[in-house]
């Protein structure tokens, strides 16, 4: 009985919290895609990457590659990196009304790079795993480590799964040059 009687004085004190106390703080309206939609066509950048995030979410890469370029030739980094990886390998017609996204992997890698280079993790992270494993660059283990020491600064765990096994492969010399790379890393 006493468990019963506490376990309902919990839910009815979340309850008016939930009800009365949350209410009180504002709460940031996001916009709609229509708004959304329309600052892109208005040729807002930010508009326009959240633009091809909502294409490729409805697995319209077509439509989602146009508006990243778009962004990214604005300096978008998310833009950027988003481009560059539907560049690297292509991507297939999927969604009713699109076309397949040709590969161009050097035009990919290229904005990959820029995004990297402006301090994007998801992008560093890429490159660290491309210069591993000499994809659309010359293999360097030490350069690999650089690029993921910078893309997992901000998690500690992704850190772990990324650099943990190239560790296993490099001398402390090249640990050593790598975290002086990686020190030396202005975006």
């Amino acid at each position: 009985m006493k468990t019963r009687l506490s376990v309902l004085l919990w839910l009815t004190g979340i309850t008016a919290f939930l009800l009365f106390v949350l209410p009180g703080f504002p709460q940031q309206q996001l916009p709609d895609l229509a708004q959304v939609k329309a600052a892109a066509e208005r040729g807002e950048a930010q508009a326009q990457d959240r633009m091809g995030d909502s294409y490729e979410g409805r697995f319209n890469y077509s439509a989602a590659a146009e508006w990243f370029r778009k962004a990214a030739e604005q300096g978008v980094p998310h833009a950027q990196w988003r481009l560059g990886k539907m560049l690297l390998d292509g991507r297939p017609k999927f969604a009713e009304g699109s076309v397949p996204v040709p590969k161009a992997a050097d035009e990919g890698l290229k904005w990959i790079l820029l995004a990297a280079n402006q301090g994007l993790d998801g992008a560093q992270c890429d490159l660290g795993y491309f210069c591993e494993k000499g994809y659309g660059v010359k293999q360097d283990y030490v350069e690999a480590y650089k690029w993921y020491k910078l893309g997992t600064r901000k998690s500690g765990l992704l850190g772990s799964m990324k650099l943990d096994p190239l560790i296993l492969k490099l001398s402390q010399e090249q640990i050593q040059e790598g975290e002086r790379r990686a020190k030396d890393f202005t975006p």
